[in-house]
């Protein structure tokens, strides 16, 4: 999260980390000291890897109107985030990492995303770090009425030209904005079942924003 009361704006980064060009670009416009999320205190409120409505918490503690800045998130086609939660979570759970290697790996894509939710608890627990717990949020539930202006990972020039408008503001984005966030293979793990799973629970991003499920792409 990078906060400015300066030129009055909040940014909330993909909490799959997806976006650290966009978060570099805002980054030396930020006059506030944002902590790592376990060491946030009395002094240092502010926390990377909080929520939205983590913020407004925040913000209201500290005497500020959080709805008069502009409140910026980043999202993603949802079906491509659930692979790389699904990925990220393979890749550093000690238990996850425990049993592949000793050949027991039950974590299945299916099986993993039906025990996930959209809210709450996302795809990990009270005590998860906040990327895996807010990676599997929809929009609808991360962003709810507490961001004002949306960035599309897959139409950020599109959608950053006017945020930077209002701002005032010209950022030097050092490299291509899709670099980080590509999943070649995301199609891949998908098959009806999580296909229809994945459209009821994120059917409201999947309008929102105009993303489509893997069997129309293939289809079109």
């Amino acid at each position: 999260m990078i906060v400015s009361h300066t030129r009055r704006f909040v940014f909330f980064p993909d909490p799959l980390d997806g976006s650290p060009v966009l978060s570099r670009g805002f980054l030396p416009f930020g006059d506030t000291e944002v902590s790592g999320f376990a060491n946030r205190h009395g002094h240092l409120p502010f926390a990377c890897g909080m929520s939205p409505h983590e913020a407004e918490w925040t913000f209201d503690g500290l005497g500020l109107a959080y709805r008069s800045y502009l409140r910026i998130a980043v999202v993603q086609n949802p079906f491509v985030r659930m692979v790389r939660l699904y990925n990220r979570i393979a890749a550093a759970d000690p238990v996850w990492l425990r049993q592949f290697r000793t050949g027991f790996g039950g974590h299945d894509f299916f099986s993993w995303l039906s025990a996930t939710r959209p809210n709450g608890v996302g795809a990990g627990g009270r005590h998860s770090p906040p990327w895996r717990r807010y990676g599997a949020w929809s929009a609808r539930h991360w962003c709810g009425d507490y961001i004002s202006h949306v960035i599309r990972q897959e139409a950020i020039e599109e959608d950053l030209t006017g945020v930077l408008s209002i701002l005032g503001i010209a950022p030097a984005f050092d490299s291509d904005f899709k670099r980080s966030t590509t999943c070649p293979d995301w199609e891949s793990y998908y098959d009806d079942r999580s296909i229809s799973l994945m459209n009821d629970r994120y059917g409201w991003d999947i309008a929102q924003y105009g993303y489509r499920s893997p069997a129309r792409l293939k289809a079109g």
